[in-house]
C-alpha cells in the first residue's frame, strides 16, 4: 500500500495526538468509514464547530459594515466616521471578518481533506494570531475590569480630555465574539488536522533519521530569527510588566490591564516559536511529539506577526486619522517590522524541516501534492 505524501505544518494537533489512531487502525478504519474527517460523527461535529464559529463572527462584521457605511453607534466620538483612516482600517477589518467566514464554509464542505491545504493554512495562521492573544487574555482582562484593577483606560483617557474610540459595550460585544470564534476555530482545525496528518503529528521529532537535516544557511537563518524574537520579548515583558518603556507617544497615560495581559501573551509566544524551532533543527535526544513543537511555532509566529503587524498599521495610519493619537516611537516601529520580519523566517524554516524530516520531500512538492 502506498504511504499517502505527507504535507507541512497543521495547527494544535497536539490537542488530538494522543488520541490518534495507530496505522494498522487507521487503515482498518479507513476501509470501513473512510477517512477520519469523513466519518459521520466527525463530520458532524466539525460542521457544528464551524456554524459556531460562523455566528460569532456575526456581531462583528455587522457592527463594521454599519461604521463604514457612516453609522456611529458604539462610537465615542461621531465624528471618528468621517476620518479616512477610520474607514479603510474598518474596511480591512470587514475582509478579516468576510475571511474567517470563508474558512468556516470550507472547513465544514465535504471536500476540505481533498483540497490543498495552502489556501486554508495561510488565512488560518493569521487568523491564530489575531484570536489566540484575545482568547487568552479578554477574559482575564474582563475580570479584571469588572474588580476595577484597571492601570489605564479610560479613566486616565477621560482625565485627560480624550473621548474614548468606542463605547465601553462594543468591548463586551467584539471580544465575547472574538473568544468564541477561537475557541470553535481552534477545535475545528484540531479535528481537521487530525483527518489530514495525525500520523505523522503523533511521531517524535526526528523519529525518520534517514532524513536530511537542515543545512548550514536554514540554521544561521534560524538562530537570527530566534534572537530577535527573543529580543523583542524582553521588551514586551517590560511593557506587560507596566513599565514606562515607550510604547505610544501619548504614554503619559498607564498601559490598560487589557495592553499589558497581551504584551505576556507576546512574551510567551516568543519563546514559544523560538523554542519550538530550535527543537525541530536539533532533535537529537528528544522524544517530544512533532505536532506539539509544530504548536508551538504555529502559535509563536502566528502572534507574533499579527500582534506586530496590526499595532504597526495603526501606529502609521491612526484609528482616526490622527496618528500622534496612537503613534508610536520609530524605534518601537522598527522594532515591529523586525519582528514580523523574524516570525516569518521561523515559520518558514519550520515548514521547511517539517516537511523534509516528516515527508521526505520538498515543500513546494508537498504542496503541489495538495496540502
Amino acid at each position: 500500500m502506498t504511504e499517502k505524501p505527507l504535507r507541512p505544518l497543521a495547527l494544535f494537533p497536539s490537542l488530538l495526538s494522543a488520541t490518534a489512531p495507530s496505522s494498522a487502525e487507521s487503515s482498518a478504519d479507513a476501509s470501513r468509514n473512510g477517512p477520519p474527517g469523513d466519518r459521520p460523527r466527525s463530520r458532524r461535529a466539525l460542521r457544528l464547530l464551524c456554524l459556531t464559529e460562523m455566528v460569532a463572527v456575526v456581531p462583528y462584521l455587522a457592527l463594521k459594515v454599519h461604521w463604514v457605511t457612516g453609522g456611529t453607534t458604539g462610537l465615542g466620538d461621531g465624528a471618528l466616521a468621517d476620518a479616512p483612516a477610520f474607514f479603510w482600517l474598518n474596511m480591512l477589518t470587514v475582509g478579516l471578518a468576510v475571511g474567517a467566514l470563508g474558512v468556516g464554509v470550507f472547513l465544514a464542505g465535504a471536500r476540505s481533506l481533498r483540497a490543498p491545504a495552502w489556501p486554508l493554512l495561510l488565512p488560518t495562521w493569521v487568523g491564530t494570531g489575531l484570536l489566540v492573544p484575545v482568547v487568552l487574555a479578554a477574559p482575564v482582562a474582563g475580570l479584571l475590569l469588572l474588580l476595577g484593577a484597571d492601570g489605564g483606560g479610560e479613566a486616565q483617557a477621560a482625565g485627560s480630555g480624550q473621548a474614548p474610540l468606542v463605547q465601553p459595550w462594543v468591548f463586551g460585544v467584539v471580544y465575547t465574539g472574538f473568544t468564541v470564534q477561537g475557541l470553535a476555530l481552534v477545535a475545528a482545525l484540531a479535528l481537521w488536522v487530525r483527518a489530514r496528518w495525525g500520523d505523522a503529528l503523533a511521531e517524535p521529532v526526528g523519529s525518520r533519521a534517514s532524513a536530511p537535516g537542515p543545512g548550514a544557511v536554514a540554521r544561521t537563518v534560524a538562530a537570527a530569527a530566534s534572537a530577535t524574537v527573543l529580543a523583542a520579548a524582553v521588551l514586551h515583558g517590560l511593557w506587560a510588566a507596566g513599565a514606562e518603556v515607550p510604547l505610544f507617544e501619548r504614554d503619559a497615560l498607564p498601559l490598560g490591564v487589557g495592553v499589558r495581559l497581551t504584551e505576556g501573551v507576546h512574551v510567551i509566544a516568543a519563546v514559544c516559536a523560538a523554542l519550538g524551532l530550535w527543537a525541530l533543527l536539533r532533535p537529537a535526544g528528544r522524544r517530544v511529539r512533532t505536532g506539539t513543537v509544530m504548536t508551538a511555532v504555529w502559535i509563536g509566529t502566528g502572534v507574533l506577526l499579527t500582534g506586530a503587524g496590526w499595532t504597526l498599521l495603526t501606529s502609521v495610519v491612526g484609528p482616526g486619522g490622527t496618528g500622534d493619537v496612537l503613534r508610536a516611537p520609530t524605534p518601537v516601529e522598527l522594532l515591529w517590522a523586525v519582528q514580523m520580519a523574524a516570525a516569518v523566517l521561523i515559520a518558514a524554516v519550520a515548514v521547511r524541516a517539517f516537511a523534509v524530516t516528516a515527508g521526505g520531500r520538498s515543500p513546494a512538492g508537498a504542496a503541489r501534492a495538495g496540502g
